[in-house]
């Protein structure tokens, strides 16, 4: 299966092949302040599912508290980001969700940065519920009952 995704002008997009290897949701305050919602919506395929970016991109790099880098990829036309690129997943592309447009896409599996997820949010009851980054803070907790992590937000990738 090739699937497209683009920024809502067209003029930047991503065009992958295969299933993704991850769902997510991320609460983190960085993700919320990226797509200015209360969480990312996000996808995940290796670097080699990748069958073309179309279009002019800006990337936007900013480093985590651990010192990993992360970029994001956006359109310089209309401004909204289509995919990343992080350090913690090399050999990987992180695509936006919303830019397939595809209401039949898969909910999140995973539920990243749980503990500062708004308390009026939702989740799929079967999400795996992750209070920081990853790690050993996975918890299969329903959504409202997130496992608390002594990792900090300022860690996230």
């Amino acid at each position: 299966m090739e699937r497209t995704a683009a920024c809502p002008c067209r003029q930047l997009s991503i065009k992958v092949a295969g299933e993704p290897k991850l769902v997510t949701a991320c609460s983190c305050t960085q993700c919320q302040r990226r797509t200015g919602s209360v969480f990312s919506y996000s996808a995940q395929w290796t670097a080699a599912s990748v069958l073309g970016i179309f279009g002019q991109r800006q990337i936007y790099e900013r480093v985590s508290g651990s010192g990993r880098k992360a970029r994001q990829s956006f359109c310089p036309n209309c401004g909204s980001t289509v995919f990343s690129e992080l350090d913690v997943l090399p050999d990987h592309v992180v695509i936006a969700v919303g830019a397939f447009a595809d209401p039949s896409f898969a909910p999140p599996s995973v539920v990243l940065w749980s503990a500062s997820k708004h308390p009026w949010v939702g989740l799929p009851r079967e999400a795996w519920l992750v209070a920081g980054q990853g790690g050993s803070s996975i918890s299969r907790k329903q959504p409202g009952e997130a496992q608390r992590s002594s990792e900090t937000e300022e860690a996230h990738d």
